[in-house]
């Protein structure tokens, strides 16, 4: 568990937004938003069954999109 913080509103005000990096396997980018999944579960045959741990990012956030190798 957490434990409880103190924390004042001057530093509330204060405080801006991190900088955060994502990777996932890209499942949908479309113009208000990008879905990305890190897991996948196959079927006997090969074929994707479910995905797991799913992202949504709103594009209005979005700084870069890198294709990773």
């Amino acid at each position: 568990m957490f434990p409880m913080m103190r924390i004042s509103v001057e530093d509330v005000k204060e405080s801006s937004l991190p900088r955060c990096l994502s990777t996932g396997f890209l499942i949908d980018d479309n113009e208000e938003m990008i879905r990305i999944v890190s897991d996948f579960n196959f079927n006997d045959d090969g074929s994707i069954d479910e995905c797991g741990n799913s992202t949504i990012i709103p594009k209005s956030v979005v700084q870069e999109v890198k294709e990773v190798s």
